[in-house]
């Protein structure tokens, strides 16, 4: 997928500085004194039709588009994004009226010149996390593990992604943090502009799309976790090939891949043989002026274990410990099958998922167990979750008016229900059903505050109650 420059506003006063002198460090200076300028902001897109996301997550690693713009039939009340390589094209013709080779800042520093489309981003986020536990003695009990509190530093990474030539993508991202190995999380190049439209190819280390919540990028959770069944059913990162692209009208979007999985979850073995992943996601406007956004997808998943496998999730908080747990289970494959809707009309958006895996153990009849989450948000200052078609996923707008233009940001509400069952047969791996309230407060599109209160339901046990809180800075 094509690599762009990131979407948003440039900050004049940076881009002044740099062409008076050339110089990175006045257009770096220029950016921690003057940030984006008041005047830049006013003739900024407003955000009802400005549309992307920062790829930050661990969570999405198919090729990213830094510069998405708004579909076809997109309405005020519904956000389309859409990206394609003539855009890019463009910016660089016209950077390149500038200089050979130009350095600027655009929700992360870019370099770009005229040699082959070279064009190179460097940007990152960091996500520190808070997290408290009440009523915690039954469920400490049940699982015979010590349920605390604490700080940590959830992502620290760094990424850089671009062009090399008109036909070759790359991103490589590292994450510093030491919980959460391993520490190179995307790794991989990706084929471009092929005489076949829309078709793009991509080899590496990434994460095939796999469910709407799944493939969502961190930066644009609503919630600081994803939900039960993504926690335990779906991978993060896997090696392999993967064929992907989306129709002429960019509304339907496919992808297929062959992925070699790697030991970074619970349920991923280092010796599990090559197995295939598939999604088809598809998006459209209803209603008379079409401000109603309906997305529906499948997805699809072949492990073929070679030992053992497990399942296993906490309360969709990271510092808490696993509350279901199927434990090993010897078996020889796995089938992961995800439906998941979405709709959206203005400020509301409402989505759930729902996954099925079935074990086939060495020995005896398969096993099933699944998952499902229904949730919703809603912004309070007006503004639009943003669909991302050139993802299938849902992404963070920009603020109508943040603090710098005198505003107070966005706010947004949310609200989920999430469950979980790792029981049958044989197999007692525990129910959990999860009730989470959210808010989140975007002083700028950058800068988000996000905190959740859940009452975790584990079976046999008295509910326990969770408090946490994310700060994110985000580009």
């Amino acid at each position: 997928m094509s690599t762009h420059a990131a979407e948003g506003p440039a900050p004049l006063v940076a881009r002044r500085a740099l062409n008076r002198s050339g110089s990175l460090a006045c257009a770096l200076l220029a950016l921690a004194l003057g940030g984006v300028s008041p005047e830049a902001e006013a003739q900024a897109p407003d955000p009802a039709t400005q549309g992307g996301s920062t790829d930050v997550d661990e969570d999405g690693a198919e090729p990213q588009k830094d510069d998405p713009k708004t579909g076809d039939e997109a309405q005020p009340d519904v956000e389309v994004v859409r990206d394609e390589a003539a855009d890019e094209d463009d910016e660089l013709s016209r950077i390149e009226k500038i200089n050979p080779l130009t350095v600027h800042w655009e929700d992360g520093l870019h370099l770009a010149g005229k040699w082959d489309y070279l064009h190179l981003k460097i940007a990152g986020d960091l996500q520190n996390d808070t997290a408290g536990f009440v009523n915690t003695e039954s469920a400490e009990e049940t699982l015979g593990t010590p349920i605390i509190g604490g700080v940590e530093w959830r992502r620290a990474r760094v990424y850089a992604e671009g062009r090399i030539t008109r036909h070759l993508d790359f991103k490589f991202r590292y994450d510093f943090t030491a919980g959460n190995p391993p520490n190179l999380k995307d790794a991989y190049g990706s084929l471009v502009n092929l005489p076949i439209p829309t078709l793009e190819i991509t080899a590496g280390r990434f994460k095939a799309p796999l469910g709407l919540d799944g493939y969502t990028g961190a930066a644009d959770l609503v919630f600081l976790e994803r939900s039960l069944m993504s926690w335990a059913f779906l991978p993060s990162r896997n090696t392999g090939i993967m064929a992907h692209g989306d129709s002429p009208q960019h509304r339907f979007r496919w992808s297929i891949a062959a992925l070699q999985p790697e030991a970074e979850d619970i349920n991923l073995s280092e010796t599990d043989n090559l197995g295939w992943s598939a999604r088809l996601a598809y998006a459209f406007a209803k209603g008379k002026k079409k401000e109603n956004l309906i997305h529906i997808g499948a997805d699809f998943w072949r492990r073929n274990v070679s030992d053992t496998i497990q399942y296993a999730t906490a309360p969709e908080s990271n510092l808490a410990p696993f509350f279901v747990d199927t434990g090993d289970i010897p078996a020889e494959s796995a089938n992961i099958t995800v439906l998941e809707t979405a709709f959206q009309r203005g400020k509301w958006t409402v989505q759930g998922e729902f996954t099925l895996a079935q074990v086939n153990p060495l020995d005896g009849a398969s096993l099933y167990f699944h998952g499902f989450y229904v949730q919703g948000s809603y912004f309070l200052t007006g503004e639009t979750m943003v669909y991302r078609n050139d993802r299938g996923t849902f992404a963070r707008p920009y603020p109508k008016r943040n603090i710098r233009q005198g505003g107070g940001g966005a706010f947004e509400l949310g609200f989920r229900y999430s469950r979980i069952n790792l029981t049958d047969g044989p197999v007692d791996g525990g129910v959990l059903a999860d009730w989470t309230v959210g808010l989140n407060w975007y002083p700028t599109y950058h800068l988000k505050l996000m905190f959740n209160g859940i009452v975790a339901n584990l079976k046999d046990a008295n509910p326990v109650g969770i408090l946490q809180m994310r700060l994110q800075v985000a580009f």
